[in-house]
């Protein structure tokens, strides 16, 4: 499963687009809105998933408070 794969499923399980090219349209809409790089909507989605736990590990990156 890839990214695009990931945000398009709510999209048309809900049924709120009517096309493929549609679809592709508002997953680009999101991902932009994300900060995703449109490059990355076809990857799988543990690489995405490795990178996000990457951030969290990071002390840098990380604003929770303990």
């Amino acid at each position: 499963m890839t990214v695009r794969d990931i945000i398009a499923e709510p999209l048309e399980v809900m049924g709120l687009t009517s096309s493929r090219d549609e679809t592709d349209e508002r997953v680009r809409e999101i991902a932009a809105k994300c900060r995703i790089i449109l490059d990355h909507l076809g990857l799988e989605h543990d690489v995405v998933c490795h990178r996000w736990q990457e951030l969290a590990d990071d002390p840098e990156t990380n604003n929770t408070t303990e």
